[in-house]
C-alpha cells in the first residue's frame, strides 16, 4: 500500500515537472524501463516490429515482421497501425539493444495483434505462446499482407 502511494506521488511529481520542461524534454518517455514501468509516448517507426519512443528503442513482444525485401511493407503497416497515436508500452524484457514490450494504443488495442491482423507480422509462439496464432490464421485465410505474396516466409 505504501509502495502504491509512493508511485502515485512519484507520478504526480513527474507530471508536475514535465509541465515546466521545454518541448524537447517532453519527448522522453514518462517512466524508466529499467524499473519495468510504463513507457508512454509517440512512436518513431524503425521497421515492422521496432520503434522508438524518445530515446528508448522498443521491440514489439510476441511477433516477427519481415526483415527481407518485404521489410518496407511491414514498416508501412506498422506506421498505418500506429498513426500519430500515443502508445503505452509495458516492458517485459530486453533483446540486444532493445526493450521488448507489450504495447497498446489509447483505445487499448494490442499493437502486436493489430500487426498480425494486417498479415505483415507473424505470431512468434516461442514468445507469445500462440496468443496471436488465431490472428495469423485469419490473415493467412484472407491472403492478407505477406500471405498474398509468392515469396517464402522469412522464418
Amino acid at each position: 500500500m505504501a509502495l502504491t502511494r509512493f508511485r502515485r506521488l512519484l507520478a504526480a511529481s513527474v507530471v508536475a515537472t514535465a509541465a515546466t520542461l521545454s518541448p524537447p524534454a517532453l519527448a522522453w518517455p514518462q517512466h524508466s524501463p529499467a524499473t519495468h514501468e510504463l513507457i508512454v509516448g509517440r512512436a518513431d517507426i524503425i521497421d515492422g516490429d521496432t520503434f522508438r519512443i524518445g530515446r528508448q528503442k522498443i521491440r514489439v513482444w510476441g511477433i516477427d515482421a519481415p526483415d527481407d525485401e518485404r521489410k518496407v511493407y511491414g514498416t508501412r503497416a506498422l506506421r498505418q497501425v500506429l498513426g500519430a497515436q500515443t502508445l503505452t508500452c509495458r516492458p517485459v524484457g530486453t533483446s540486444y539493444d532493445r526493450i521488448v514490450a507489450r504495447c497498446t494504443d489509447p483505445a487499448g488495442r494490442d499493437i502486436a495483434q493489430a500487426m498480425v491482423a494486417t498479415g505483415w507480422a507473424l505470431d512468434w509462439p516461442k514468445f507469445s505462446h500462440g496468443l496471436y496464432g488465431p490472428g495469423e490464421a485469419s490473415a493467412r485465410a484472407r491472403r492478407a499482407g505477406v500471405f498474398g505474396t509468392d515469396g517464402p516466409l522469412w522464418r
